[in-house]
């Protein structure tokens, strides 16, 4: 196969990276999209933009409905509370994170 476009991007400490722009342009893709990689056995790694279906449909739909909520009952938006921030802060405590020395296992935002 031989190669339309090759670019080059730079992988920083936290797994991010940057699509460079005639890529982005290839892809057809915006601010807001999304991309799925797929790594062949050889490894070579295709990216493609990623069409509806590939959504989660269970986050698709809650953050539908938390857009619509919003827009229907801007009044019940309210501050974090403190037992909401407390809550949290437990959950948090329960959880191991290392900031510094943590590799990244799954999907990162681009």
């Amino acid at each position: 196969m031989v190669a339309v476009l090759e670019k080059a991007s730079t992988i920083y400490k936290k797994g991010q990276t940057t699509l460079p722009l005639e890529v982005r342009n290839a892809l057809g893709v915006n601010p807001g999209d999304s991309v799925t990689f797929r790594v062949e056995g050889d490894g070579t790694v295709l990216v493609r933009r990623t069409e509806e279906q590939d959504e989660d449909p269970a986050i698709e739909a809650f953050l539908e409905f938390l857009a619509e909520d919003m827009q229907q009952r801007p009044h019940a938006i309210q501050t974090l509370t403190d037992t909401m921030e407390l809550s949290l802060r437990a959950i948090i405590a329960r959880t191991k994170i290392d900031r510094e020395n943590d590799q990244i296992l799954g999907d990162v935002g681009l």
